[in-house]
């Protein structure tokens, strides 16, 4: 009886150990990126990879794709910053309450989404001068547990016609670690495959992407992202460049045409340690704001944020409390906006 009760509890204990060895978290909402969630990220152009993604994926997998060689590729930097509505492009998309904006030195991307009893909605995709208008369409239901999907229909529109159809299928297939260059090792990621086919009713074609991205539990811009561009083993490769890595952004300005009205002088002294002066000047009244970012584009302070008059401004930059490194401060006035590059030394 003896033996025979211990078999029982033997039994109990691997039955237990195997479910949960197994056991995965859903794929929730709060995993996505998140508002204030931002990071810098490299990208490699029709990179080849021999791996089988289909197969290597499952419960406990490490996925290693520390060779992937972003170092050889400098150029391929931009930053991708997820926040509240705030580019001028996002104006007209008053349902949209989340912006992802995506600086790579030119006049980049913005990207809009929203939330509506757990589904995300895609309202805009693409460049800020050539952005593309979706809707807003549904796009992923949430949650989505291990080795199920999310399988969603929508219709595209242009004003009242139906042109297209888009069918989102997202896969949660997998659940472990992902290696990344520079000795870089994240736990508890998930691994999502994302297949989104686009229908155009209007010249009668099928366009199809597929991609497979990797997110850290809790939310964060996705560490890896591989989007299949249809060629043999040829992919899209947009990787995480966190830790400090150096973006190489570029003191820049819209792409608009600069106002003679507004001018951003430069700040004095720079290098500075530990206070600058930063100072411009408004011919006409106009909403502005002016930020000062770190290299990685989080933003590190707020100085003006209002209606200001006609005239000449400055405001002094305190940064006590920051490190030592390359600051950016950006001013926006109206539609106008610039950035410029000063050091603080300590």
């Amino acid at each position: 009886m003896k033996r025979l009760m211990e078999k029982i509890i033997l039994s109990v204990i691997c039955a237990f150990a195997i479910s949960t060895s197994y056991s995965q978290p859903n794929f929730t909402s709060a995993d996505m990126p998140n508002v204030g969630d931002h990071d810098t990220l490299s990208y490699l152009v029709y990179y080849g990879i021999t791996n089988n993604l289909d197969t290597e994926t499952g419960n406990g997998y490490t996925w290693d794709f520390s060779s992937l060689p972003f170092s050889m590729y400098p150029n391929f930097i931009q930053i991708d910053s997820f926040r509240i509505k705030q580019h001028y492009v996002s104006a007209p998309f008053t349902n949209a309450t989340i912006e992802e904006y995506i600086y790579d030195g030119t006049a980049g991307d913005v990207n809009l989404f929203s939330y509506s009893n757990d589904t995300l909605y895609i309202h805009r995709l693409g460049g800020a001068s050539s952005g593309w208008t979706l809707g807003p369409i549904a796009s992923i239901a949430f949650p989505i547990t291990f080795n199920n999907s999310s399988v969603i229909k929508a219709n595209i529109y242009t004003g009242a016609i139906l042109v297209g159809e888009r069918k989102t299928t997202t896969l949660y297939d997998g659940f472990g670690t992902l290696q990344m260059p520079n000795g870089k090792s994240y736990s508890n990621v998930f691994r999502i495959k994302k297949i989104e086919r686009d229908t155009s009713y209007v010249v009668n074609t099928v366009n199809t992407t597929t991609s497979y991205m990797w997110y850290k539990q809790g939310g964060q811009v996705p560490l890896l992202r591989l989007s299949y561009t249809g060629a043999l083993n040829l992919y899209f490769v947009f990787g995480s460049k966190s830790n400090n890595t150096a973006t190489r952004i570029n003191e820049r300005q819209n792409d608009r045409t600069v106002p003679t009205k507004f001018s951003l002088s430069r700040n004095y002294p720079n290098p500075f340690n530990p206070s600058t002066t930063i100072s411009w000047q408004l011919a006409a009244s106009s909403f502005v704001t002016l930020k000062v970012y770190d290299v990685l584009g989080k933003e590190v302070a707020t100085l003006v944020n209002n209606e200001l008059q006609a005239g000449t401004y400055s405001v002094n930059f305190d940064a006590s409390n920051l490190s030592s490194g390359t600051y950016f401060y950006e001013l926006r006035a109206g539609n106008f906006i610039q950035t410029k590059k000063m050091l603080l030394l300590k």
